[in-house]
């Protein structure tokens, strides 16, 4: 899954079967169960509800299955450990569990991820649309496992829902999620133009977004009305317009390119994020056309990002490419068929970077100026053409020989105190013929460097280099590894 690489901010209760029947036992029989005092030479509660909170999901409801002292505080640490839900039964089991003991529960229930909708229920349908509208949900993080999906159900509620049910309704959940003020953190994926919609309508100050774009066909595409398709629908600086005032990480995959309204990528309405961080994006590429001519939009423009998040400390940035075969970074790696091709590629992120540079020197000297760490594909930082010092330097990939050219531009511009790169191949890199290569692009990170992580991926037959000999005079007493 897509969101396995952003920070947790769920602990997951676990599905197993005895969690969910110990969780149904214990409000199917709330008025039934016999309600055992405890007895004086027990364990004090407040001493049994510390064991609680420091129990795993089974331990605890375990525990709240003996008396109705602790069936009532054993809700607390349970649902801070987070609640998933996947199959038809976590629903509707789970709303029952917690209109059980509404007012305290409600209180204590804050993280919900939902890992699948549950179309194919009727009742399903029901309870997760009672959980999403209860007056008494303040939730603040969501996860949606398959947005588009969630977003476009219709819960069998009434029958005047289904004269609703029409291309410009965007349905009771796009409605009911939407109405949440309570979110600090979201996460989404699989996400389409009903998931752009639905983070335009968003009015909750949103601290942290993961977002994760993945194609969607037609038959999604008529549910979103013609005034919530826009262009840029997956470019996250209009999409989270709204809560650019608290937002301070922003996370996802498949962003597009900014929208532009001129040379400089400059749209018609700009948005400043002050208080984002870090920005950990892919973007989807389209460096070439067919006819291998400059298509524009390989990388979002640098200017653009730097005025809407002016304060970042940390950038990564890599690509997904289009074309099946290529590289994960299309900047950095790609196999090309021929050297027209080559020549066309090189052309292309040449003019670009040229293109970043003028517009971010036109930002001012004080642009990205509290920038500590700079991560993507070697194509990605050249194109990215940020001149300024940074204490790290990430190259995520591989370096081959025929691209130390950028390499050497991109340390000369960043002049990093860490290094960490891979190279491809170890005669490529290391071999008679490349080592002075090899040594000139990484003594162009000498000035500052005091640390460097060096990856060489061997071909198959390669056997035991020696690193130290693309080290130039001074690096060796420099490097600490």
């Amino acid at each position: 899954s897509s969101l396995g690489e952003w920070p947790v901010l769920f602990a997951l209760v676990s599905s197993s079967s005895i969690i969910l029947s110990t969780i149904s036992t214990t409000y199917s029989e709330h008025y039934n169960m016999g309600v055992y005092a405890i007895d004086s030479h027990a364990l004090p509660l407040d001493i049994l509800v510390a064991i609680m909170e420091a129990s795993p999901p089974p331990t605890i409801a375990t525990l709240m299955r003996t008396c109705q002292a602790l069936r009532h505080h054993g809700a607390k640490p349970l649902l801070d450990h987070g609640v998933s839900l996947a199959t038809h039964t976590h629903f509707v089991s789970f709303l029952a569990f917690m209109l059980a003991d509404e007012q305290f529960r409600f209180l204590h229930f804050h993280t919900l991820k939902i890992v699948s909708c549950p179309v194919r229920s009727s009742k399903a349908l029901e309870a997760l649309y009672g959980l999403v509208t209860h007056p008494l949900l303040s939730i603040h993080t969501l996860a949606l496992r398959d947005a588009e999906m969630t977003l476009e159900a219709y819960p069998p509620l009434a029958d005047s829902m289904a004269a609703d049910r029409r291309p410009h309704h965007l349905g009771p959940f796009f409605a009911a999620l939407s109405a949440l003020t309570t979110l600090t953190h979201l996460a989404v994926s699989d996400c389409g133009p009903l998931t752009s919609a639905f983070l335009r309508t968003l009015r909750t100050p949103l601290e942290s977004v993961t977002l994760d774009f993945l194609p969607r066909g037609p038959a999604v595409a008529w549910a979103v009305p013609p005034v919530h398709r826009r262009r840029g629908d997956t470019d996250p600086v209009t999409l989270l317009r709204a809560c650019a005032g608290s937002l301070c990480t922003l996370r996802g995959t498949g962003f597009g390119a900014a929208t532009q309204s001129g040379p400089e990528g400059e749209s018609e309405e700009e948005s400043v994020y002050p208080h984002v961080r870090t920005l950990d994006a892919t973007y989807v590429p389209r460096l070439l056309e067919s006819g291998g001519r400059h298509a524009g939009g390989a990388l979002p423009h640098a200017a653009r990002y730097a005025r809407a998040f002016p304060h970042l400390t940390r950038l990564a940035l890599s690509s997904t490419t289009e074309d099946e075969g290529a590289s994960a970074d299309a900047g950095a790696g790609a196999v090309w068929e021929d050297a027209g091709r080559v020549a066309a590629r090189r052309e292309a992120l040449v003019g670009l970077r040229a293109a970043n540079r003028a517009a971010l020197a036109r930002c001012g000297e004080g642009v990205w100026e509290e920038m500590e760490e700079v991560c993507g594909g070697l194509g990605t930082l050249y194109a990215l053409g940020l001149v300024r010092e940074v204490r790290r330097v990430v190259v995520e990939g591989g370096v081959s020989s025929a691209e130390q050219w950028m390499l050497r531009a991109v340390l000369r511009d960043a002049r990093p105190v860490v290094l960490v790169a891979t190279f491809l191949g170890a005669q490529e890199t290391f071999g008679t013929s490349a080592v002075r290569g090899t040594a000139l692009s990484l003594a162009e990170g000498t000035a500052r460097l005091v640390e460097m992580e060096l990856a060489v991926k061997f071909e198959a037959g390669e056997g035991n280099t020696d690193v130290s000999v693309v080290l130039v005079s001074g690096m060796v007493e420099k490097t600490k590894r």
